[in-house]
């Protein structure tokens, strides 16, 4: 739809995993495709699922919820929480980085 796939070399999904999320499958998965040790990896996630299947993988995360979730307290389970991703910058990201 948005003509992102040049950007990507690998492209997963947890349809296609026998457990959806909130199980890890999908990252995990993804991070050995990617040859990347899962606690190098960043996820970014609109969903309180995805986030917590994030979070056992290992993985940091950065909730960007819908704005009717935004204040859902259980988002603080997240490395940082955005309201959009326009808030997502090089500081931000060196900050995660630095943890």
């Amino acid at each position: 739809k948005f003509s992102l796939r040049e950007y990507f070399t690998v492209i997963e999904s947890a349809e296609k995993e026998t457990y959806g999320k909130p199980h890890p499958a999908v990252f995990l998965n993804t991070a050995k495709k990617m040859h990347c040790n899962p606690v190098n990896c960043l996820v970014l996630e609109d969903s309180f699922h995805g986030m917590i299947a994030a979070k056992a993988a290992r993985m940091q995360t950065i909730a960007v919820p819908d704005k009717h979730s935004l204040s859902d307290p259980r988002f603080g389970s997240s490395d940082l929480v955005l309201s959009s991703l326009k808030d997502l910058n090089e500081e931000v990201y060196q900050a995660l980085k630095n943890r």
